[in-house]
Formats: C-alpha cells, structure tokens, sequence
C-alpha cells in the first residue's frame, strides 16, 4: 500500500461510517483502483459485523484482478495482505472507459495480471 497507514484510514472510514448513520442496510460503494476497492471492501466487509459493498474498478489492474474473487487484502507493517478476508461484492460494475485515462506501465501491469489470471485457471 506504498507508505500508507491502514489503521487510521481504516479507523477513519468506520468513523464516518458511523457517524452518517450507517447501518446493516447500508452500501458502500468503492470507485478507484486496487487499494480503493481492498481498503473500501475490508472495511465494509467488517464494519457492523459486514455491510454490503460494490466495486467500480478503475484501472485495468483492479478489473483483472481486486474486483472478482472476494479477496480483500490490506497490508500491515510492511507486508503485503496481512491482514483480509474473503468477501464477495455484491456487484462489479466494468467501465473499460477508464482505461483511456491511464499510463502505459499501469495498462502493462493489468495486461500481465490478466495473463497470470487465465493462466492461473
């Protein structure tokens, strides 16, 4: 999660989440890249026991990969997915018009996890 600190936005966004009112009922909605859619995902997935949540992924990366399989991953101390569950949304919505907005290494980076996935499987 390069140099972020998952407690206090964790912490942050259950806060919030509280604070507006939230309930079982509740849907977070998580528009961005892969650690949008892990942070949002973890974080909905264990505020009030679990709240539903829908990914909308933004870079090719997260649309390969973080948006399907309910792995919601976040790091700690260092390590990456010390910490997650397996949780899945209750919708992904793919835009691919996203893709148009991001730079080459970002397109090559989902390009190989696309690969790794259909090999994978």
């Amino acid at each position: 999660m390069n140099k972020i600190k998952i407690s206090p936005l964790a912490k942050h966004i259950w806060t919030n989440l509280m604070r507006d009112g939230a309930d079982r009922h509740s849907l977070v909605i998580n528009l961005g890249g892969g650690v949008i859619g892990d942070l949002g995902g973890f974080c909905a997935a264990t505020y009030m026991r679990g709240i539903r949540f829908i990914q909308v992924p933004t870079t090719l990366l997260s649309q390969a990969d973080a948006s399907v399989g309910g792995k919601l991953g976040i790091d700690l101390m260092g390590f990456k997915n010390m910490v997650g569950l397996i949780q899945d949304p209750a919708a992904v919505f793919i835009f691919t018009e996203f893709l148009s907005t991001l730079p080459v290494d970002q397109i090559k980076s989902g390009y190989a996890e696309l690969l790794k996935t259909r090999a994978d499987s």
